[in-house]
């Protein structure tokens, strides 16, 4: 099971940097699309958040919404 919960949308500049990011450091993630899941964007909503991206590390608990470098620079292991 992936660590990293990974909710994005289409056409969005701030999931793209977040997958980016992730991959450049080496960081898999299990990605989601909350305009083609709607059960992840309920997910998501229930968290409460109302953009994305949203990063949810299962391991520690961790979750964020927005383009976090700082935060996903503190996942590497």
């Amino acid at each position: 099971m992936t660590r990293i919960e990974l909710y994005t949308k289409n056409n969005c500049p701030g999931c793209a940097m977040t997958k980016k990011q992730l991959t450049a450091l080496g960081i898999q993630y299990a990605e989601t699309n909350v305009e083609t899941d709607t059960g992840a964007l309920e997910k998501v909503k229930d968290l409460g958040f109302n953009t994305v991206p949203v990063v949810l590390d299962r391991e520690t608990g961790d979750i964020w919404s927005g383009f976090r470098p700082d935060k996903i620079k503190n996942l590497v292991k």
